[in-house]
């Protein structure tokens, strides 16, 4: 498959593509290098809801000199699974989310992954299986274009402690969900977490 990445302005997917890999039945606003700022803010000022894609031989290329373009902020979360194969969710600003939070210095990703699972929703993490893959969106802090990415782990709980919101951080549930139950999530999610929890 072509490289590529999906970065999420709001709910608007920017697609780093290459030429030939263009989505199919996808209205598309192409592009460049020297006007992605300004359509990016246009969407952020709800004045289009239109996706973007920027076309490019190398899309790692393109998102290396987005990052550089714009502030540039990495975080890492976890897809937490128990042993009654139930994921942890977290309920915060009025949408189902996973946890996750900034990296600190001097920390590592997996550390920094594990270390916001535990701080949000009081469990302590038996062990990291895997790395599944990092999503993005770019949003506005203090008048600043800013592009998170968001390092995602694969995590397990052997544990039986109550889970317990971490509500300075504005989360106002943790619970345990069953996949037959992820409809719920799906209905009020970013489409990032979407895409994540999608081939569970």
């Amino acid at each position: 498959m072509a490289q590529r990445y999906i970065i999420y302005i709001k709910d608007t997917p920017l697609f780093l593509i290459q030429p030939d890999d263009l989505p199919k039945d996808t209205i598309l606003f192409s592009v460049n290098e020297d006007n992605i700022t300004k359509e990016i803010e246009k969407i952020l000022e709800e004045k289009s809801t239109q996706s973007l894609v920027l076309k490019s031989d190398s899309p790692e290329k393109a998102l290396k000199n987005l990052m550089e373009k714009l502030c540039y902020i990495e975080a890492a979360g976890g897809l937490v699974k128990n042993k009654n194969e139930e994921y942890l969710f977290i309920y915060r600003l009025n949408k189902w989310d996973l946890p996750k939070g900034k990296l600190e210095k001097k920390e590592s990703i997996i550390e920094c992954a594990v270390r916001e699972v535990e701080e949000e929703c009081g469990i302590t993490i038996n062990s990291v299986s895997h790395e599944l893959p990092s999503t993005f969106h770019i949003y506005k802090l203090k008048g600043e274009l800013v592009l998170k990415r968001t390092y995602w782990f694969a995590m397990n709980y052997n544990g039986n402690q109550q889970l317990v919101p971490q509500t300075e951080e504005d989360i106002a549930e943790v619970r345990w969900l069953k996949k037959e139950q992820f409809n719920m999530v799906i209905e009020n999610t970013y489409p990032a977490i979407k895409s994540l929890i999608k081939d569970i």
